[in-house]
C-alpha cells in the first residue's frame, strides 16, 4: 500500500473516531457492546459451520470390513459365512467324529449322526449361539441362504468407517452404491 492511500484511510478512521466521540456515552457504549456480541456471534457461527462441515475420507472396503470377522462380504449390508454344519454337529453334541444328514431337501431337517451314520445325536438345537459363539459378537444370527446355513452379521457402516480410518468421530453415507466416510 502507498503512502497516499494509507494517509486516506488514516483520515476516513479519524473522522470515523470523531464522529463517534460526539455520541452521547450510553449510545458509545450500546454500539461497542453491539459489536462486541456480532464479533461473538459471527465467531459462535463460524465456528460451528466448520466444525459442521466434515471432510470425505473416502470409501469403505467392506471386505477388509467382514475379513475383520472373518467373513465375506454378502452385498452392502451383511457379512456372511457358509456355516460348517458337520462341525456344530460335533462342538454341539461333544462328539470329534460326528456329522450332519439332511432327511430332505428343508435345510432344517438336518441331524447329527454318529461318524459311521448309525447312531442319531439329534438335531442342531442353537444354531444363532453357534454364530455369536464362533463370531463372539451377540449381533450374529445365522439363516439358510441358498441352500446352505450362513452365519451372518449386518454392516453397521460409522462402524465400517471408524474401523477403515482409525477415527471414532466419522459419519457414514451411502452414495451411489457404496459407503462413503466423512470426519
Amino acid at each position: 500500500m502507498d503512502t497516499g492511500a494509507l494517509n486516506t484511510v488514516w483520515d476516513l478512521v479519524a473522522k470515523i473516531a470523531a464522529f463517534i466521540k460526539s455520541w452521547p456515552k450510553i449510545v458509545k457504549i450500546s454500539v461497542s457492546l453491539l459489536m462486541i456480541l456480532a464479533v461473538l456471534i459471527s465467531g459462535f457461527l463460524w465456528g460451528v459451520r466448520s466444525a459442521t462441515k466434515p471432510v470425505h475420507l473416502g470409501g469403505v472396503k467392506l471386505d477388509s470390513y467382514c475379513g475383520y470377522y472373518k467373513l465375506a462380504v454378502k452385498n452392502l449390508k451383511l457379512c456372511a459365512s457358509q456355516i460348517d454344519l458337520d462341525q456344530v454337529c460335533r462342538v454341539e453334541k461333544g462328539v470329534p467324529d460326528a456329522v450332519n444328514k439332511f432327511k430332505s431337501s428343508d435345510l432344517n431337517s438336518g441331524i447329527c449322526y454318529s461318524a459311521d451314520g448309525k447312531k442319531s445325536l439329534g438335531g442342531i438345537r442353537d444354531m444363532p449361539g453357534h454364530c455369536r459363539k464362533t463370531l463372539d459378537l451377540e449381533t450374529a444370527y445365522a439363516t439358510p441362504s441358498g441352500g446352505v446355513w450362513e452365519c451372518q452379521i449386518p454392516i453397521d457402516p460409522p462402524v465400517a468407517c471408524n474401523l477403515q480410518y482409525n477415527r471414532t468421530d466419522t459419519e457414514a453415507h451411502l452414495e451411489h452404491g457404496t459407503i462413503q466416510c466423512y470426519g
